[in-house]
């Protein structure tokens, strides 16, 4: 019988972040994982919609729709996995917050059995949060304004054609409108939802930082990082040279590579 690998026994959740809909990730890191033969689910934020549904999906909602997913493959009755989470940008707050129990040695201690569980998160140009923090309260003044104060149960403003620089500084312009076009509007109140759980301190984690990032700016990224890595998280810090935000787009092969990497990795230990 030949020998398993990882891509038999781990899979792949992979989160937008905010704004952004499920198809600017299917032809870049998601084809990288599949062409790699790893299962692939890319699920979309309740949070991001064309503003249809009222009252805004919060934070909290985008948590139980990412924790549904994982579970939906660690307890797949055909083929259950063990899960690496990728989130990118927002989704890192709930993303984080989806995965409380289901750490693979908590489960395996629940059930009295090796189980499967969620066994690496990689935050791309993501947030990093402690409990009870939230988007707003990690970016403070460096948000804009529109976007701090926000619209209660409401949207906030659509991406405008002036902020595809700022988005998209490492890709061409006509690809930066491109993908632009491709977005969406997001939930104002998911903004404030506050992280419920700490799940860099539980489950090993890579934390990518975009070298030029101008939307969660390199210094905060950086800070929150060095926070927890002080608190015993279990979180190794990759620069990713000359990326902007978007770097699913710019460096899709490094960002498949680290998330390869993670899925290897959590086969070490087992």
């Amino acid at each position: 019988m030949a020998a398993s690998t990882a891509k038999d026994e781990v899979a792949f959740v992979v989160v937008p972040g905010s704004f952004a809909t499920p198809a600017l990730y299917e032809d870049n890191i998601v084809a990288g994982l599949r062409s790699r033969g790893y299962r692939v689910d890319l699920i979309g934020l309740l949070s991001a919609n064309d503003g249809s549904r009222l009252p805004a999906p919060t934070m909290e909602d985008d948590a139980a729709h990412i924790r549904a997913a994982a579970l939906a493959i660690l307890d797949d009755p055909e083929q259950p996995r063990d899960v690496v989470l990728s989130v990118h940008s927002y989704s890192g707050i709930p993303g984080s917050s989806a995965l409380k129990g289901l750490a693979k040695a908590e489960r395996s201690a629940q059930q009295g059995k090796p189980a499967t569980g969620v066994v690496g998160i990689v935050y791309l140009g993501s947030f990093v949060p402690f409990e009870g923090q939230s988007i707003r309260d990690i970016m403070g003044e460096a948000m804009p304004e529109a976007y701090r104060i926000g619209s209660p149960g409401g949207y906030l403003p659509g991406v405008s054609k002036e902020l595809a620089p700022l988005i998209f500084n490492d890709l061409p312009p006509e690809r930066a409108l491109e993908i632009l076009n491709a977005m969406t509007l997001h939930s104002s109140d998911s903004y404030s939802g506050k992280a419920s759980y700490e799940a860099w301190r539980d489950i090993p984690s890579r934390q990518l930082i975009p070298e030029q990032d101008l939307i969660v700016p390199v210094p905060v990224q950086l800070q929150m990082y060095d926070k927890a890595a002080a608190a015993g998280g279990k979180i190794t810090k990759v620069v990713v040279p000359g990326a902007g935000h978007a770097l699913n787009v710019s460096k899709t092969e490094l960002v498949v590579q680290e998330l390869v990497k993670a899925a290897e990795a959590s086969r070490s230990w087992m």
